[in-house]
């Protein structure tokens, strides 16, 4: 649905790929602020449930930048009396790790952060189980073989979007890049 390039390029490599031919890269350029970098899709969700699995390999880690995240699930409609409820992958400065973020018209953002082991500039195979056929709704992760379950706020679901590559990235001193290979979504 859209492609987003404040601060980068998109490409393919032929070199760095899961499977052949090519992966997406993307790479960020250094600069300060807020910056994107991402394909994104967004998928009707009529039976309530979908599932994305894809292959993401990002670096580096540390302290050269405050925030990227390479991937965002965001559900629509929001819940009542939130503007926006996303989970994604985070690198903060100390590290990788996976967020809940839910914002409201009228106050700080709701976070819920999760450390992961995920090794920069290494293949990880990602899974993620989005239902809300159970109350509360459910997004779980598997990111090479470590799992993680958030319960999702609110009980109308009919849309997801996926966002891809540097989904959202602030105050990069360094390039940033970022590949993904054999992305599949199923809507059962």
């Amino acid at each position: 649905d859209e492609s987003k390039s404040e601060s980068g390029t998109l490409g393919f490599d032929l070199a760095s790929c899961v499977s052949g031919p090519r992966s997406l890269r993307g790479k960020v350029a250094a600069a300060r602020g807020d910056r994107r970098l991402y394909l994104s899709k967004t998928f009707d969700v009529p039976n309530r449930k979908i599932d994305f699995e894809f292959d993401d390999r990002f670096g580096p880690n540390g302290s050269d930048f405050d925030e990227t995240d390479p991937f965002i699930i965001t559900t629509y409609p929001p819940p009542p009396n939130r503007t926006i409820q996303n989970v994604g992958m985070v690198n903060y400065k100390s590290g990788p790790g996976l967020e809940h973020y839910l914002a409201n018209a009228n106050g700080a953002p709701k976070l819920d952060d999760v450390p992961i082991a995920a090794a920069a500039n290494t293949w990880l195979h990602v899974k993620i189980d989005v239902d809300f056929n159970t109350q509360p709704g459910t997004m779980t992760f598997d990111i090479s073989g470590a799992a993680h379950t958030y319960n999702l706020e609110g009980t109308a679901f009919d849309s997801a979007e996926l966002r891809i590559g540097a989904a959202y990235s602030n105050n990069a001193k360094i390039d940033w890049e970022f590949r993904f290979d054999n992305v599949v979504v199923d809507i059962p």
